[in-house]
């Protein structure tokens, strides 16, 4: 047996093939500020985005910010793709971070992969020009009566309703 320590092992890598597309999560988006690399490389200001697959698998990747980005920037198409999504207006680099991560889930493919001890893991892109759908929850009201069911729906406070026989009610869903 060996020894405890504080390193988290880390979660298998995910088996994808080239170019496959996966849902992750969002764990967190960070501004990182120009700077020089010890190489003196310049790299622009960028959003980090840290995230995860439902297994744990932690992935990471950067796209260029932009105080205006332009429609064909892969933050330009990201912000796009959230304000389809959400039918909303988005008017701040600041306001899209925090939808964004409200939102919680994106697309990341599968554009290659790297050997590591022998072992193969696999490098991921962000996928800008779509999002995951939305997941809603379904909310059940009961309706004891066909005129208040209609009424509901009439008013929006339910999207549609069902007669629930064996429990003799009407069921609306939000």
């Amino acid at each position: 047996m060996f020894p405890k320590t504080f390193v988290k092992p880390a979660a298998e890598p995910p088996v994808v093939r080239l170019n496959e597309m996966k849902e992750v999560n969002i764990e967190s988006i960070e501004f990182e500020a120009a700077h020089k690399t010890d190489d003196s490389k310049d790299i622009p200001d960028q959003l980090k985005f840290t995230m995860t697959t439902d297994d744990g698998y932690r992935i990471t990747d950067w796209i260029r910010f932009y105080n205006e980005p332009g429609a064909r920037s892969k933050m330009g198409e990201l912000v796009d793709a959230l304000s389809q999504a959400l039918d909303q207006d988005i008017l701040s680099p600041e306001e899209f971070t925090a939808m964004l991560k409200e939102y919680g889930r994106v697309y990341v493919k599968c554009s290659g992969f790297r050997d590591y001890k022998g072992k193969q893991y696999p490098n991921f892109d962000l996928v800008t020009n779509s999002l995951p759908l939305k997941q809603t929850k379904i909310v059940e009201l009961v309706y004891p009566d066909f005129v208040s069911a209609m009424k509901a729906q009439k008013d929006g406070a339910i999207r549609d309703f069902d007669f629930d026989e064996k429990r003799g009610v009407y069921i609306g869903i939000k």
